[in-house]
This record gives structure tokens, sequence and C-alpha cells, in this order.
């Protein structure tokens, strides 16, 4: 039992480190300047920040949030954890990307983010479950002759 808590510990924390890292990349990538330190203190300035960045950011940040998601979902099926965790997984990801939502996303941006977890989390779970399967099926055949 404490073995897969701690499997999901460490598939929620490469979520949200990937997410992290990859997030700042995306104003990189459009040459977009970020808020300074200060800027951040202030909702109304990150609102009007928010509503000013082309579509181009917001989808980079969907794509962000599906690879994070990714993640979270191969840690657990390198795991080997019951399907259920995903779904968990996915719950946590979404409290989480409901909780840090700044102010000024475009509503399209806020269900599409949402939504978009969903099939990151179960993605990467079953990619690996169906290769567990798929080695374990090899190595017992393996085994037999």
């Amino acid at each position: 039992m404490l073995k897969q808590v701690f499997i999901f510990i460490t598939a929620f924390a490469m979520f949200i480190i990937a997410m992290s890292a990859l997030e700042a990349l995306v104003p990189l990538l459009l040459g977009i300047d970020g808020l300074e330190a200060e800027a951040m203190q202030d909702p109304e300035r990150i609102k009007n920040f928010m509503e000013r960045q082309p579509a181009a950011y917001y989808v980079g940040l969907v794509l962000v949030h599906f690879i994070g998601a990714l993640v979270g979902g191969l840690v657990l099926g390198f795991g080997g954890l019951p399907r259920w965790s995903a779904y968990l997984l996915v719950a946590c990801c979404m409290a989480i990307g409901s909780a840090f939502m700044l102010p000024g996303h475009p509503t399209w941006y806020r269900i599409l983010d949402l939504i978009n977890y969903i099939p990151g989390v179960l993605l990467g779970y079953e990619w690996v479950s169906h290769a567990r399967k798929l080695v374990a099926k090899k190595a017992g055949k393996v085994g037999k002759a």
C-alpha cells in the first residue's frame, strides 16, 4: 500500500514538474515578455496581461498541460497501479488546474484545459499498461519454450 501511495505521489509530482518546466517555454517560443514580479501580486494587472495574449499562447498552454498529464499517466503505468489510480490523478490534475487558474483566461481555454487532463493521463497510463501486458505475454511464451 505504501508503495502505491509513493508511486501516485511521484506521478503527481512528475505532472507538476513537467508542466511547470514546459510552461516557461511557451512565452519564450512566442516572444512574449512576462510580467515583472511585483505585477504578479496585482490581480488586475495579471488579468490585463492575460487578456492581451494571442490564442497561440493558450493553445501552447493546453499542449503543455496535456504533456504534463501524459507524463503523470506514464509514471502510473510504469508503477503498475490499478486503473482507478489514473482517474484519481485526473481528478487531482483538474483540481490543481482550476485552483491555480489565473484571472483573465478566455472561457474556451478554461474549459479545454480542464477537459485536457482526462485524455492525457489515460493515454499515458494505457500506453504503458498495454506495453507491460505485451512484454509479460512475450515473457510467458519465452519461458514456456
